[in-house]
C-alpha cells in the first residue's frame, strides 16, 4: 500500500502536552531495533493497512539551498528524495493531535511523527527547525523574532578595505538585496553589486571551429561604469560602456586570438517552465582585454558552485547540468589548477541581468566599502546592525498563524450551504403557501351553502370570517407540529446524502445535524405567519357573492371582479408603478450625476429619453390592449399616456435630487463600504438566482393574469378558447396552480 500527501513532522515529546492526551506517544528509537520508529493517526493507518510492530518505508525531499528550477539545483531523484525505513511505534485517533495541520482544512490528515533529532541529523539540518508552536495567551509578533544573517542564509565575507554580502542559495533573494542597498545608501558605504553565471563556451563568431573555442568559463556581470572600480578597470571609467559590450581576460583572449571590436559569442544553460535544460546564446563586441589582476583575479566575489568550487580539477567536476567532458583541454586544466573559478568574461551588470535573473534573485554578490569616517570593521559591524532592523519577517517568508482561528475558519467550509438551501427553500415555501391557499379556497368555497345559511341567520360576516380563519390556524398550527418532526427527519436523510452520496460534491465528511429548539420555534412560527397570510387573503374574499348566490350553491365569490371599481383601483396602481419607476430611474441617474460628473448628466438624458418613448410608444399601448382592459375610463388614449408620462417625470426628478443627495452624504462621511457591500451582494450568485428567478416569475404571473382576463385568443384556436374560458371561471385557482407549477419548475432547474 501506498499513501501520498502526508503530513511529516518532526517533534519533540512535549509537542503531544498541547492537547489532552490519556498517554504520551513512543517517539523514542527501541534498544533492539536498529530503524527509528514512527507514530502514524488512524487515517494513515487505513491508508497503509499496517499495525504496531510494522516497518514501512517514508521518502521525503532533501532540504537543498539552491532550487531545482536554477541553474545550479539539484535533479536527480537520488539526491533530491531519500527513503528512510521506520518502524510504526504507536497508532493515535484522529483526532487532537492526530488531527492536527498547520494548514486547516475540513478533509482528513494523513499525519506521521518522528523524533525531531532524527529527522534533522537526515536533512542535514541539525539544530534547525521551520515551525515554533506556542500556546502563550500572547500571541507571537514579529517583534520578538530575532533574526541573523545566517538564519537568513546570507554570510559575510570580510577582507583588509572591503566586506561581500554573499548568499547560502547562490543568488540573493531580491528582498534581501533592496534592503542591503537601502542600508548601504542612507549610511554612505560604497557599493558593487555582482552576478556571476557559468557559460558552456566563450567563441568568436567570425571563426566557429573548436581550435577557438573556451569551455565552461565563469562570467562576471559588474557594473563597468562605476568611477570607483580599481583595476584592470579604472582605465574604462570615463568611457561609454554600451549593453553588448564584453571584456576578456588576457588568457581567454590569447587562447580565442581576438583583438577589441571582435564579435564574440556566449553559450550558456537556462532552466525553461518544465525544468529541464535548453542552451542559449548572447553576442558581444569586444570592449576591451584586461590583465589578471585586480577585480578581475578576485575569488571572493565568486560564489560557491556546487559540485565544481571544490575539485581539484576540471575533469573532477560534477555539476547537477550536463556537462561534456570531451571539451576540456589540457590549458583549461592549467588555468583551473592556477586560477580556479577566476572570470574569464565580464559584461555590463545590467546586461547579465537581463539574461540570467529569475525569481530567486538577479544578484550573487554586493562587495561594499567603508563607510565615511569608520574602518572596514566598523562599517561591517553598523551594516549589519542596520540592515537586521529594517528586515520585517512577514517580508522574508514568516508566518504568524492562529492555528485555533484559521481551524474555526476551515470548518465552515467553502460553500454557504445555509445561503444555498434558504435560496432554493425560498421558492418551495411560496409554493406550498400558494398551495396552502388554494387548498383553504376550495374548501371554502364546497362549504358557500354554510356561509350562506349563517349569513342569513344573523352572524355578522366579520365573525363568519374570524370563525373560518381559527379554523385555519388551528390546523395550520397541528400541521406544523408534525412537520418539525418530519423536517427533522428530511435534514438527517440529507445530511447522510451529503457524508455518502454527494460526498464528492462538498468534498468533507465532518458535517453534521444540530437540532435546536429556538430554530424549531422559530420554524413553527414562520410557518404560521405564512400560512395565516395566505389564509387571511382568502377569508377576506368572504362576502363578495350575495347571501341568496351562497345559499344557492354559488362558489364565484373567490374570483377577482373585474368591474369598473377594480380599474379604478388598477389604474391607481398603474400611476403609483409610473411614479415608482421614476424614481428609480432617477436615483441611478443622481447617483452617476453625483460619481461622473459630466457623463452622469449625459446619463440622465439617456435615462430621461428612455423613460419618455416608454410610457409615449405605440408598443407600450398595443401591450395595454392585449393584456388587460384599459387603466381607467378616460375616452382619450393620448391624455392617459401623457398622465403617465409626467407621473413617471416627476418620479424621475424626485429619484435623481435624492439620489444626488444620498451620494454626496455616502462619499462624505466615507461610506464607499456600504456601495462595495452592495455590490458584493449584488455579484454574489445566489442573489442574481433569487433576482432572476422571482423577476420571471412575477413578470410572467402579471401576463398570464392579464392575459387570463382579457381572454383574448384566435377564433381558429378553439381547443385554446375553451380551456381558457374555463380557466378563467376560477381565476384564482388558475393563477395559484401557476405559480406552483412555475416553482416546482424553477427549483428543478436550478
Amino acid at each position: 500500500a501506498r499513501a501520498s500527501k502526508v503530513n511529516f513532522y518532526g517533534v519533540e515529546e512535549s509537542f503531544f502536552d498541547f492537547w489532552d492526551q490519556t498517554a504520551t506517544p513512543n517517539l523514542n528509537k527501541q534498544e533492539r531495533s536498529p530503524f527509528p520508529n514512527i507514530i502514524i493517526n488512524e487515517a494513515l493507518q487505513k491508508e497503509l493497512n499496517v499495525q504496531v510492530g510494522d516497518a514501512i518505508l517514508v521518502n521525503f525531499p532533501n532540504a537543498a539551498e539552491i532550487h531545482p528550477e536554477f541553474l545550479l539545483g539539484t535533479r536527480d531523484v537520488d539526491d533530491v528524495i531519500q527513503s528512510l525505513r521506520v518502524i510504526v511505534s504507536d497508532i493515535i485517533a484522529t483526532e487532537n493531535a492526530g488531527r492536527f495541520s498547520i494548514h486547516p482544512h475540513q478533509n482528513i490528515p494523513l499525519n506521521a511523527y518522528m523524533s525531531q533529532s532524527i529527522l534533522q541529523k537526515r536533512l542535514g539540518q541539525t539544530g534547525k527547525i521551520n515551525a515554533l508552536f506556542t500556546a502563550d495567551v500572547e500571541p507571537t509578533t514579529s517583534d520578538s523574532v530575532v533574526l541573523t544573517l545566517e538564519a537568513l542564509g546570507l554570510k559575510i565575507n570580510t577582507d583588509e578595505n572591503h566586506f561581500d554580502l554573499l548568499s547560502n542559495q547562490y543568488l540573493i533573494e531580491p528582498k534581501l538585496s533592496e534592503i542591503a542597498s537601502t542600508v548601504a545608501s542612507k549610511n554612505g558605504i560604497p557599493t558593487m553589486p555582482t552576478l556571476t553565471y557559468l557559460a558552456n563556451t566563450i567563441t568568436t563568431i567570425e571563426n566557429g571551429n573548436d581550435s577557438h573555442i573556451v569551455p565552461y568559463s565563469t562570467v562576471l556581470a559588474l557594473p563597468i561604469e562605476n568611477k570607483q572600480l580599481d583595476e584592470p578597470f579604472d582605465r574604462y571609467n570615463s568611457e561609454q560602456i554600451e549593453d553588448n559590450d564584453i571584456f576578456l581576460n588576457q588568457w581567454a583572449a590569447d587562447d580565442l586570438n581576438v583583438k577589441e571590436g571582435d564579435k564574440i559569442s556566449l553559450t550558456y544553460f537556462s532552466v525553461n517552465a518544465e525544468e529541464e535544460y535548453i542552451t542559449l546564446s548572447a553576442s558581444f563586441t569586444l570592449k576591451g582585454i584586461v590583465p589578471i589582476e585586480g577585480i578581475a583575479i578576485d575569488s571572493g566575489l565568486i560564489p560557491t558552485f556546487p559540485g565544481i568550487q571544490d575539485t581539484a580539477g576540471l575533469s573532477d567536476w560534477d555539476p547537477p547540468f550536463p556537462f561534456d567532458y570531451s571539451k576540456v583541454r589540457d590549458k583549461d586544466e592549467v588555468y583551473w589548477d592556477e586560477y580556479k573559478a577566476t572570470p574569464k568574461a565580464f559584461i555590463p551588470l545590467e546586461t547579465g541581468q537581463n539574461l540570467w535573473r529569475n525569481r530567486f534573485g538577479d544578484l550573487t554578490s554586493i562587495r561594499m566599502g567603508s563607510a565615511p569616517g569608520k574602518d572596514i570593521d566598523e562599517t561591517r559591524r553598523l551594516f549589519e546592525s542596520e540592515y537586521l532592523k529594517l528586515i520585517e519577517p512577514e517580508e522574508i517568508g514568516f508566518q504568524f498563524l492562529a492555528l485555533q482561528e484559521e481551524g474555526l475558519n476551515a470548518s465552515k467550509g467553502s460553500t454557504d450551504f445555509g445561503m444555498l438551501f434558504s435560496s432554493l427553500s425560498f421558492f418551495i415555501i411560496i409554493a406550498a403557501a400558494t398551495l396552502v391557499s388554494t387548498i383553504f379556497a376550495i374548501g371554502v368555497s364546497q362549504r358557500s351553502r354554510e356561509i350562506g345559511i349563517l349569513h342569513a341567520i344573523g352572524y355578522k360576516l366579520k365573525k363568519i370570517r374570524r370563525r373560518f380563519l381559527f379554523e385555519g390556524i388551528v390546523i395550520a398550527f397541528f400541521g406544523s407540529m408534525l412537520g418539525c418532526l418530519f423536517a427533522i427527519g428530511y435534514a438527517q436523510l440529507m445530511i447522510f446524502g451529503l457524508k455518502t452520496w454527494w460526498l464528492p460534491a462538498i468534498g468533507t465528511p465532518f458535517i453534521d445535524l444540530y437540532v435546536s429548539g429556538w430554530s424549531l420555534l422559530i420554524g413553527i412560527l414562520v410557518t404560521l405567519v405564512i400560512v395565516i397570510f395566505f389564509i387571511r387573503h382568502v377569508v377576506k374574499r368572504l362576502g363578495k357573492v350575495s347571501t341568496a348566490s351562497l345559499i344557492a350553491g354559488e362558489t364565484d365569490f373567490d374570483e377577482v371582479s373585474r368591474e369598473p371599481k377594480y380599474r379604478n383601483i388598477q389604474s391607481e396602481i398603474d400611476r403609483k408603478t409610473s411614479l415608482y419607476l421614476g424614481i428609480v430611474f432617477g436615483f441611478i441617474a443622481g447617483y452617476f450625476l453625483c460619481a461622473e460628473g459630466w457623463s452622469g448628466f449625459i446619463f440622465i438624458l439617456f435615462l430621461n429619453t428612455l423613460l419618455y418613448f416608454i410610457f409615449r410608444s405605440r408598443w407600450l399601448s398595443f401591450l395595454m390592449e392585449r393584456f388587460g382592459p384599459t387603466i381607467d375610463h378616460h375616452s382619450n388614449k393620448q391624455y392617459r399616456l401623457n398622465l403617465k408620462a409626467k407621473t413617471a417625470l416627476i418620479g424621475f426628478v424626485i429619484g435623481t435630487i435624492s439620489g444626488f443627495i444620498g451620494t454626496m452624504l455616502v462619499f462624505s462621511f466615507d461610506g464607499s463600504h456600504v456601495f462595495e457591500s452592495i455590490r458584493s451582494v449584488y455579484n454574489h450568485p445566489i442573489t442574481r438566482l433569487l433576482g432572476t428567478a422571482i423577476t420571471i416569475l412575477g413578470v410572467g404571473t402579471f401576463l398570464f393574469d392579464r392575459w387570463l382576463g382579457s381572454q383574448r385568443v384566435p377564433k381558429r384556436l378553439n381547443r385554446l378558447r375553451f380551456g381558457l374560458k374555463n380557466a378563467a371561471w376560477q381565476p384564482m385557482h388558475s393563477n395559484s396552480s401557476v405559480i406552483v407549477m412555475s416553482l416546482a419548475c424553477c427549483i428543478i432547474v436550478a
